[in-house]
């Protein structure tokens, strides 16, 4: 069932609704809405609750298995964060290293266009690196363009 998202009175951050239920010690409890950025929780008004108290609570059972589903869905996008994050670093030492290196960009004139350089060719590079790049050595429109607006400022 949906309920109205609710913005946490504390930190502003989406708040997650927890339907009535069974604690791990056994005892039902109510309703409540729950932070997941500060932890500030506070029991669903009454219109709400009375929704689901002709729904059956969870079950120990049903709790573990939405607990297991909810913990891989968490790793998965660790994972996906962490190479993420991996790509990002390593576009970034590549391109440093390649306008540091190469001798096209030993004269470059000022800190400024050093670093637009920079961040253009980590950028390329990391699109290169999740395959959202056109094949090695085939630019596209954009990065066409903003090589050649790269040449129009040094």
């Amino acid at each position: 069932m949906e309920t109205q998202n609710i913005n946490c009175p504390q930190c502003g951050a989406k708040m997650k609704f927890v339907p009535p239920g069974i604690s791990k010690k056994g005892k039902p409890y109510r309703a409540f809405f729950s932070c997941s950025n500060c932890g500030y929780t506070f029991n669903a008004p009454g219109d709400i609750s009375k929704m689901f108290a002709n729904q059956k609570p969870e079950t120990e059972q049903e709790r573990i298995e939405r607990l297991a589903k909810e913990k891989q869905e968490r790793i998965q996008q660790l994972h996906n964060d962490k190479k993420e994050n991996i790509n990002w670093t390593s576009a970034m030492k590549e391109a440093v290293n390649l306008v540091a290196n190469h001798p096209l960009f030993k004269d470059i004139p000022d800190e400024k266009n050093l670093w637009f350089k920079i961040l253009t060719y980590r950028d390329m590079i990391y699109k290169e690196y999740i395959g959202l790049s056109n094949g090695i050595g085939i630019e596209s429109d954009e990065e066409s363009t903003i090589i050649e607006q790269e040449d129009n400022i040094t």
